[in-house]
C-alpha cells in the first residue's frame, strides 16, 4: 500500500479475497492496510477516517473467526 488511492481499493479487494475463500490474502491485505493508515502522514487525509473505523471493525471480525477456525491444538505466537 502506497496512498490513498490504493487504501479506497482494499474493500473491494478484500471482499473479491473472502468470497473466493482466500483467508490468507484477506487477512494479510488488512494488515498491510491497516498498517499503511495508520502511518503519521496518512493522518492528514481526513477522508481516510471511515476506512481505518471500517478496517478496525473488520480485524476484529475476521480476526475472531479465524482465531475460531483454528482449534484447540492450533499454536498461535502467543504460545511460543
Amino acid at each position: 500500500m502506497v496512498g490513498s488511492e490504493e487504501l479506497k481499493q482494499v474493500p473491494a479487494k478484500l471482499e473479491t479475497h473472502i468470497r473466493e475463500k482466500h483467508f490468507l490474502a484477506a487477512v494479510t491485505l488488512l494488515v498491510s492496510a491497516s498498517k499503511t493508515i495508520t502511518k503519521p502522514e496518512m493522518a492528514s487525509v481526513g477522508a481516510l477516517s471511515d476506512l481505518s473505523r471500517f478496517f478496525n471493525e473488520q480485524l476484529e471480525v475476521k480476526g475472531g473467526r479465524i482465531g475460531a477456525k483454528q482449534g484447540p491444538f492450533c499454536m498461535s505466537n502467543s504460545h511460543l
